[in-house]
């Protein structure tokens, strides 16, 4: 080589070198930018939260008496509850729920203490069940706290509002998760990060239950990170070990000990568990099947206990027993199917998973769910284009499979809200929010994606001045004139 092709090759190198570290520098930047700006919806949402903590009265979330009860059942009996028809302070259906979420609120409990009788506070007979405009009806399942109110009915609210924060620790992780999630989804594009999280973290609904007593929001952390999980661990390409293996495992087995629709993150597990061993060569057959029994193994430790305990007292591994849910549950008299569904359901699922509060008794204005309506019919055409360009796209097998992975956890989610809805009155969109971050990407990624670059920050920007003025309507035009607070 002379002289000349050295210098030439020199500087082309340097060149490239340079284009190298420019691309680190920017990246970095931008991942910065995400953070802060990122850390700033989480912020206004946690502030959010906490002035829902004490805008709704105590016990007027949905089960909220029931979920508070169970904590201190745990503490009080140091037992799981049976389904028991009998008079009791636990509602018979808590016999039912997966005990993760209860235990985790047990430390904060026994600060509080729970050495006293609890008492439910007294119904308010003028409520229904029917969701009405803030003032238009009684939206108040039970009766104010007065002077003349129970020491022990005092206790319990006031145990009802502490065990709220747990609920808002819970809530802040599974915003942390998803701002990574939604981060390493979007090929690190931060306006389709910052979209997302707020299309998730801003929404009302979602506000509200992480300033509620309810497993609800511990089950959408626990499923945010078990795909925050499987996303970093295909992208990174590096074949499965035994103790990646059995922490996904255990956090499955933590997050269907939540919510028993979590148990739908275990095949998505054990896709990714055998693709990964197709797609790596240093990876044999057998070692594939070690990894799936350790995987299993974390999963048989923590749950199957559960699942042996409820065929034991109910004859079926899930307990799920129509005959003896139908004394205290809204059963319907005949399964419903998907079409009947979509024709007298479906209003309700959209109208919940944004903006009906308390005990579903509290409704928004009829132009806020129209506006809502365009932007999730709008979004979900366009963020389905938006999934089959990425998948299109895509060359890398394992850029596809990442994007497959979202929209498989939203349909095994909507699937099991079918089947659960089937047979109970229960269109409630908060069913819906383990796989509400997955929601959001793909809303977010239609209204971002086909968007030239240099606009992209603008709809962001709209995007999330949306959702916050949608959260300071539904709390001073609708939770504070309807709860008088």
């Amino acid at each position: 080589m002379t002289h000349r092709a050295n210098k030439q090759f020199d500087k082309e190198s340097n060149h490239l070198t340079g284009n190298h570290i420019n691309q680190e520098i920017t990246a970095n930047r931008n991942q910065r930018k995400s953070v802060f700006l990122g850390g700033g919806i989480l912020l206004f949402a946690m502030f959010m939260s906490l002035y829902f903590i004490y805008a709704i009265p105590p016990f007027e979330n949905p089960d909220e008496f029931g979920h508070v009860a169970h904590v201190m059942h745990l503490i009080q009996n140091k037992s799981l509850p049976r389904v028991e028809h009998k008079r009791s302070f636990l509602p018979a259906g808590q016999g039912f729920q997966p005990p993760f979420y209860y235990l985790s609120c047990v430390p904060i409990a026994l600060l509080k203490g729970t050495d006293f009788t609890p008492e439910r506070p007294p119904r308010n007979r003028k409520f229904k069940w029917k969701p009405v405009l803030p003032g238009e009806g009684e939206h108040r399942k039970y009766k104010p706290l007065t002077k003349n109110s129970t020491t022990n009915v005092i206790k319990i609210s006031k145990l009802c509002i502490l065990l709220r924060w747990i609920s808002l620790f819970w809530g802040m992780l599974t915003g942390i998760l998803l701002g990574r999630l939604l981060w390493r989804l979007s090929g690190e594009s931060t306006p389709l990060t910052l979209a997302g999280l707020s299309l998730f973290a801003l929404n009302p609904r979602w506000i509200e239950t992480c300033a509620s007593v309810t497993n609800d929001v511990a089950a959408t952390c626990m499923a945010t990170l078990v795909i925050l999980l499987l996303v970093e661990f295909v992208l990174s390409g590096k074949g499965h070990s035994f103790v990646w293996s059995i922490t996904l495992g255990v956090l499955c087995a933590l997050a269907a000990l939540t919510k028993l629709n979590c148990a739908g993150l275990i095949p998505i597990a054990i896709i990714i568990i055998l693709f990964a061993s197709i797609k790596s060569e240093r990876t044999s057959l057998k070692r594939s099947f070690l990894s799936l029994t350790v995987f299993s193994l974390g999963i048989i430790v923590l749950w199957c206990p559960w699942l042996l305990r409820n065929y034991l007292i109910y004859d079926h591994v899930f307990a799920i027993v129509r005959n003896i849910e139908k004394p205290f549950s809204a059963l319907r008299t005949e399964p419903m199917g998907p079409l009947a569904f979509f024709s007298q359901e479906f209003q309700g699922l959209r109208y919940s998973y944004w903006a009906v509060f308390g005990q579903f008794g509290v409704l928004a204005h009829a132009v806020v769910y129209k506006i809502l309506d365009v932007v999730l019919i709008t979004g979900g055409i366009l963020g389905s284009l938006f999934f089959l360009h990425k998948l299109i796209k895509s060359k890398d097998m394992k850029y596809r499979v990442v994007q497959t992975i979202p929209l498989s956890w939203i349909f095994i989610i909507f699937t099991s809200f079918l089947y659960f809805n089937r047979m109970i009155f229960a269109s409630q969109g908060r069913l819906l929010f383990p796989a509400a971050g997955c929601i959001a990407y793909f809303l977010a990624g239609g209204f971002i994606y086909f968007i030239p670059r240099n606009a992209q920050k603008f709809v962001t920007l709209c995007i999330t001045l949306m959702m916050v003025t949608f959260c300071l309507y539904s709390l001073f035009f609708v939770l504070i004139p309807a709860f008088k607070i």
